[in-house]
């Protein structure tokens, strides 16, 4: 058993670090207008085609000291992390969710929400797409197992409870968009309905409980020192996207423990 998980954590952290190397490539094209799989990687800075060996995740930005090995200018940290965070998630989606089919939507769902996380950093905005994604993921996630030697039945009342989730998470976050005129962008609340088809309704509410606590302990410090005013656009989908992946790896545990630290407080 002790071989089993670590040859299928290291092929789990493997697939994570080249997926996270696509992710980058995803996360420079979408807002552009580019297809994530037409064309060659090239340099963000210099335009210079890369070679394969200037794309091995994380060991080819430590292999040339940060820097492009064509016009010798900084390459962002972002690409390595990016690399090595999406491995580290693989591998405990892996850990959570064990090597069969239900770590698949669960690495899909992952690998949507670091994609938005950070172009919404950088430009504010989610694309539909992503969200659209989430939905199919969470489709897969619903699909029978096979148990004992036999596939399971689907279960409408499953899918229906996820539905539910997404309606009322998604009308929720529409109702405070409107009443404090916009205070939550079109793109957040597509993101957290389908995040909360994928999760339902105790995990995806836990998520945006989550994000939000997260986003004002980066916020309140950062007004405080004046790095943003009261009326600067916030990106949301970093916050979500942390508290969405605990929630998917952690949410029953963490609720749980709520719980009973609410009614062991209150006897």
């Amino acid at each position: 058993m002790e071989v089993y998980n670590l040859f299928y954590g290291a092929v789990y952290l493997f697939t994570g670090l080249w997926t996270g190397s696509f992710l980058n490539v995803c996360v420079w094209r979408f807002p552009r207008q580019l297809s994530p799989i037409k064309g060659r990687s090239s340099c963000p800075r210099c335009g210079h085609a890369l070679s394969p060996g200037d794309l091995v995740p994380v060991f080819s930005w430590l292999f040339l000291r940060g820097k492009c090995r064509y016009c010798h200018r900084p390459i962002s940290r972002r690409y390595p992390l990016t690399e090595a965070l999406t491995g580290l998630v693989f591998l405990l989606c892996f850990y959570v969710f064990g090597a069969g089919f239900r770590s698949v939507p669960a690495c899909l769902f992952a690998s949507a929400l670091i994609t938005a996380a950070w172009i919404d950093w950088d430009f504010t905005y989610i694309p539909d797409g992503i969200s659209l994604f989430i939905l199919l993921a969470g489709l897969l996630s619903l699909i029978p197992l096979p148990a004992y030697g036999l596939l399971t039945r689907f279960s409408w009342k499953s899918l229906g409870d996820h539905i539910v989730a997404a309606v009322l998470i998604g009308s929720a976050l529409f109702i405070v968009s409107r009443l404090t005129g916009g205070g939550i962008g079109g793109g957040d609340i597509k993101l957290l309905a389908a995040s909360g088809f994928y999760l339902g309704l105790p995990r995806g509410l836990l998520a945006l409980f989550g994000g939000y606590v997260l986003a004002a302990v980066w916020i309140v410090p950062a007004l405080m020192h004046g790095k943003i005013h009261r009326r600067s656009s916030i990106p949301m989908a970093p916050f979500f996207a942390v508290s969405l992946i605990l929630s998917l790896l952690w949410g029953e545990q963490i609720l749980n423990w709520y719980l009973n630290l609410v009614f062991r407080g209150g006897v």
